[in-house]
């Protein structure tokens, strides 16, 4: 996907310049879109690391991801943060706080990798959906699934001990990742920590446990996972 960031004069343009399932799905929520909404969108770049909206700040624009990783985040008093939820594409990003009338965002969201995103403002977002029932109820049960998913694995999460934290962690990247057999995950240790409140120190001992094992392969800013690596520790969590 090579795009340019700026201001979009009809995103239906944008289609071939897009994989399949991002062109499949675009498509499917503007093919019948009026003109003045295909032409709201700006198309902005975030670089791993960097904050897309912070918590507390005003509700003032709405994207939607096509394209990296992004994770939900809660600082703590410490200075440290937790990630707590991470999200692929396609999801959007201040729906919940319009649609439930926050005035402002309630968490703060982290490019988990370079990632690429649609953005509009409320008012355009909120007309679209007014006019567009569709696609209003569209996105409200997939909100719906979402904080469903983010609660049963934060339970899991809750109540597991070092290594199965680990694995759940790692099994969930791979289901996020969407790819066919061999899942390769741009992932660092210290994100491995930041997302199920472990130390560097305890997620590289039970890595290079994992490793040992022959479960996965580390190397240079990530992890490779093939399909009876995940599979195994699959049967491992529900063994626990």
């Amino acid at each position: 996907m090579n795009l340019k960031s700026g201001q979009i004069k009809d995103i239906l343009e944008l289609l071939p310049e897009m994989d399949k399932v991002t062109s499949e799905y675009m498509e499917h929520l503007f093919s019948d879109a009026p003109e003045w909404l295909r032409s709201s969108f700006y198309l902005r770049q975030f670089k791993k690391n960097e904050t897309i909206v912070r918590e507390n700040d005003p509700v003032d624009r709405v994207y939607i991801l096509i394209k990296g990783r992004v994770k939900g985040v809660d600082y703590q008093k410490r200075g440290s943060y937790f990630g707590f939820a991470d999200f692929s594409p396609f999801i959007f990003f201040g729906s919940m706080e319009i649609l439930l009338g926050l005035q402002v965002y309630m968490t703060t969201l982290k490019a988990m990798s370079p990632c690429i995103l649609l953005e509009t403002s409320v008012q355009i977002f909120r007309k679209w959906m007014e006019s567009d029932r569709r696609t209003m109820m569209e996105e409200v049960r997939a909100l719906g699934n979402n904080l469903l998913e983010q609660t049963k694995f934060s339970r899991k999460m809750l109540f597991s001990e070092g290594m199965e934290r680990i694995l759940i962690f790692l099994t969930r990247q791979c289901e996020l990742d969407k790819a066919d057999t061999n899942y390769r995950l741009m992932i660092t240790r210290q994100d491995i920590a930041d997302c199920t409140g472990l130390s560097v120190r305890s997620v590289n001992r039970l890595i290079g446990e994992l490793k040992e094992e022959n479960l996965l392969a580390c190397r240079k800013g990530g992890i490779d996972i093939d399909e009876s690596q995940y599979a195994e520790m699959k049967k491992r969590i529900t063994d626990y």
